[in-house]
């Protein structure tokens, strides 16, 4: 996610902090997060033998409106991995899109889950 950094101009000298916008318009100042700023992704790495790559904590949680505590049930996840890129699903009373990238994010929810430990 990119930010449009909207920062002040001020002339170099002065004791003022550059503040920019963020996307639900609160405003930042420095290295300083407000309490209405969205929290930075934590990344995990993940290791399946022959390589490893980073992971987004949360993010199919998010994407499907799930809280990120809650388990996804498998039963679900198998169901969205049958819909097609660009149709449109229910879930939760709500209709949704599938991408390219939450397909992936299903797909690896499915191997990582009926991994053995």
């Amino acid at each position: 996610m990119s930010y449009n950094k909207k920062t002040s101009t001020m002339p170099i000298g002065t004791n003022e902090v550059p503040s920019h916008t963020m996307p639900d318009g609160s405003k930042m100042t420095g290295k300083s997060h407000t309490s209405k700023s969205k929290p930075i992704n934590k990344v995990t790495k993940i290791d399946l033998g022959g390589g490893s790559f980073n992971i987004k904590v949360g993010a199919l949680s998010r994407q499907l409106g799930i809280p990120v505590k809650e388990n996804i049930p498998m039963s679900l996840l198998k169901r969205l991995v049958k819909v097609e890129n660009g149709k449109s699903f229910m879930h939760k009373g709500k209709m949704k899109k599938m991408t390219p990238l939450l397909k992936q994010r299903v797909s690896l929810a499915i191997t990582l889950k009926t991994r053995k430990k």
